[in-house]
């Protein structure tokens, strides 16, 4: 029985303004102090049919429990009594605000902002919980926000000490089916709906459902049915991930684009901190409202959060969303260094290739020489008295033939001494020799270096200009175009090997020909 209205009558040094509210123990007032402190407050009195002598021993004590609560996020309670009519009240701070979900959503706050804010009211609820005080009713319209951002939590009616040495406390461990009918159903958690002891990590449980409802717009658990299939639901069935609820959600004026990125934002470290807070079993979830606090924070700081698996894929990720310019410049500064090395090994191994073949080039023309030298050596007659009887010719093909053969293995050399040779022979008339020593050179170039060997190509022009010469025309056009192709594929078009390939193919071909062009 709620009793006669209060309106305009005077409680202590309060008049009754109008109502504002009805909680579950009583109704809430708008009075105003009428002495010399002028103040508006929240009177909350006590119906009548509600208390008998135990409930009266309760609400004494909920003074004292709120007495202790003095928070800059939490009502306080400034004066307390009892009604002419005999019915407690308590005086408590009031507070003009909005209720959680509805501030957010008239102010349009993004992810971060609803996080900030959830963060003060776990700030407050760990305070009423080091002070052995458990809400029991966590809701939005018990959250109020105020037109400065100040949050602030009402409505600590129901509170339950927590202290051990309390005798009252032990008998009143379990959620009463009178209390269970004050609750808020769709916030209620699985241990109130059972019947049973109700901890601190029953305002964890509450906290997860708000956090549900300010990122999804929805609850985890709705009161579609009736009140049993909600609590059944609440009991056995796991809510969709706060990522999926969003999606199915609608926002005013939000398009669907907009949704998905949203819900994007929730997947992973969010959807897994709501999962952690709405466990169904109390040991299971936070041990505290500081540590969800505390892992919304380090996801806000782009930390790895602690419920999660601590894997590398995991704390890496985090990493690069944490220092997204930092790591983009440390990996394009590696990349540069790694190009850098690169280069520097490429040009270090060129350099080495060049030194290589400068030391190939030297000891190749000392030997020519020493055996050009030796060669005509050979050539007096005062050291081979049978020269004496031979021919220059006869002299020039016995002796070459030798020096070739004496330098058996040593492939750089003997192609340079026969090129060295088939000139020789070519200078006397010997053309048959003199061509045979050519091919024997470049077949020997190409197996040492290949076609893009500068020595192979000018051996191969030789050749094909012997041919032309010699009037083997075909076979002439046929070399001198290969030839052409090789300096064009390693030199470019404008060097000038490339402009005598070109005049000399030109030479070769008919009168009445194309001639070639670059």
């Amino acid at each position: 029985m709620a009793g006669p209205s209060l309106e305009g009558r005077r409680i202590g040094a309060y008049r009754v303004l109008h109502p504002i509210g009805r909680g579950g123990m009583g109704t809430v007032y708008l009075a105003e102090r009428v002495d010399q402190y002028r103040q508006r407050v929240a009177l909350k009195v006590m119906s009548n049919d509600r208390f008998g002598g135990e409930l009266q021993e309760r609400f004494r004590r909920e003074r004292q429990i709120l007495a202790r609560l003095t928070h800059p996020n939490i009502a306080q309670i400034l004066d307390g009594g009892v009604t002419e009519d005999g019915r407690p009240f308590l005086v408590m701070q009031y507070v003009d605000g909005r209720p959680i979900t509805e501030h957010c959503d008239a102010e349009g706050l993004g992810i971060r902002e609803r996080l900030e804010v959830f963060r003060a009211v776990c700030e407050a609820v760990h305070f009423a919980h080091r002070n052995l005080v458990v809400h029991r009713d966590l809701k939005p319209s018990n959250i109020l926000v105020g037109a400065d951002g100040q949050v602030t939590l009402l409505d600590f009616g129901i509170a339950k000490l927590l202290d051990p040495e309390d005798e009252s406390s032990a008998a009143a461990g379990a959620t009463t089916s009178a209390e269970l009918r004050m609750l808020t159903p769709e916030h209620a958690a699985p241990e109130q709906v059972l019947d049973l002891a109700v901890t601190t990590a029953t305002d964890t449980w509450a906290l997860g459902v708000l956090l549900y409802e300010l990122l999804t717009g929805t609850r985890p658990f709705a009161a579609g049915g009736s009140r049993l299939e909600l609590e059944r639901e609440i009991v056995e069935t796991d809510p969709p991930p706060p990522s999926v609820a969003a999606l199915r959600t609608p926002r005013d004026g939000a398009s669907s684009g907009a949704l998905r990125t949203w819900s994007r934002s929730l997947r992973g470290d969010l959807d897994t901190i709501v999962r952690h807070a709405l466990r169904k079993e109390p040991e299971a979830r936070y041990a505290s409202a500081e540590q969800l606090s505390d892992d919304i924070h380090r996801h806000l700081l782009g930390l790895p959060v602690r419920v999660r698996p601590d894997t590398f894929r995991y704390r890496a990720g985090r990493f690069l969303r944490r220092h997204p310019w930092q790591t983009a410049a440390a990996l394009a500064f590696a990349l540069l260094l790694a190009v850098f090395v690169v280069s520097a090994a490429l040009q270090s191994r060129a350099l080495e290739r060049q030194r290589d073949a400068a030391r190939v080039e030297r000891d190749a023309s000392e030997r020519v020489t020493q055996v050009l030298a030796g060669l005509f050596r050979t050539t007096d007659p005062r050291v081979n008295p049978e020269i004496r009887s031979m021919t220059l010719d006869q002299i020039l093909e016995a002796q070459s033939e030798k020096a070739v053969q004496d330098l058996e293995g040593q492939d750089e050399v003997q192609a340079r001494l026969e090129r060295i040779l088939a000139r020789a022979h070519l200078a006397r008339g010997q053309t048959g020799r003199g061509r045979e020593l050519l091919r024997k050179a470049l077949a020997r170039r190409r197996r040492i270096a290949g076609w893009r060997d500068g020595e192979a190509l000018t051996t191969l022009h030789e050749l094909a200009t012997l041919e032309a010469r010699e009037g083997n025309t075909v076979l002439a056009k046929r070399l001198l175009r290969h030839s052409l192709d090789l300096h064009r594929a390693v030199y470019g078009e404008e060097h000038p090997a490339v402009v005598q390939c070109l005049e000399d193919l030109a030479r070769a071909l008919p009168a009445n020909s194309q001639a070639p062009t670059r």
